[in-house]
């Protein structure tokens, strides 16, 4: 069983874009792939991690820069 810190980021969605979505990752000298994410609200995300076992759970949307629209989703836990 995992025990440790567990962290994930990702940028946060347009209202309304939850749940398995597909996604284009693109590495640094690779072809583009695509992935499947699951992407919640933060609250969400809070609810799955200590479901699953994890304590001092986080999660929020750091702002994004002023030319930007979106931010940066960040979740953390312990286990």
């Amino acid at each position: 069983m995992f025990r440790g810190k567990v962290s994930g980021s990702s940028n946060s969605l347009h209202s309304g874009c939850y749940d398995a979505r597909g996604a284009h990752v693109h590495g640094t000298h690779a072809k583009p792939q695509a992935i499947r994410r699951w992407a919640y609200e933060p609250g969400a995300w809070t609810q799955i991690l200590e479901r699953f076992g994890f304590t001092d759970v986080a999660a929020r949307v750091a702002p994004a820069p002023q030319d930007q629209e979106l931010g940066t989703r960040l979740v953390t836990g312990r286990r």
